[in-house]
């Protein structure tokens, strides 16, 4: 409980998502968005007043190397809902099968051909 016009402070509950679900951090009322520290210096000054943790659902990331064959393929990760992912590219120096083969980046959708040294600029893009 909080006194009327006083701040939160210290009474905000830790949140921990279950399996599958992630806090991000944020907290809303029926018109704001705030941060935990920004909602510690929130004053109360209405009778009641309920804040709702923000929640959102995770995604991994897996990379798939052609059926995990050849070189580690970096460590799943997760993430929330809208969150920016830059690819993983550690230890993609060793993603070689031959001496005449170069790691040139990931694709959204397998691809089941080597790529050609005539590759159409659409081949290249995926």
């Amino acid at each position: 409980k909080v006194w009327h016009n006083d701040a939160l402070k210290e009474g905000i509950p830790t949140v921990t998502g279950s399996s599958g679900w992630r806090f991000t951090g944020n907290w809303t009322d029926e018109a704001t968005t705030y941060t935990t520290d920004q909602l510690k210096e929130q004053v109360i000054n209405a009778d009641d007043k309920t804040f709702a943790a923000e929640v959102k659902k995770l995604y991994s990331v897996t990379y798939d190397l052609n059926g995990r064959t050849g070189a580690g393929a970096p460590e799943t990760t997760q993430h929330v809902e809208g969150e920016k992912v830059s690819p993983n590219y550690t230890g993609t120096s060793s993603l070689n099968n031959g001496e005449k083969t170069i790691f040139v980046g990931w694709s959204l959708e397998k691809i089941a051909d080597v790529l050609q040294e005539d590759a159409t600029q659409e081949t290249i893009g995926k």
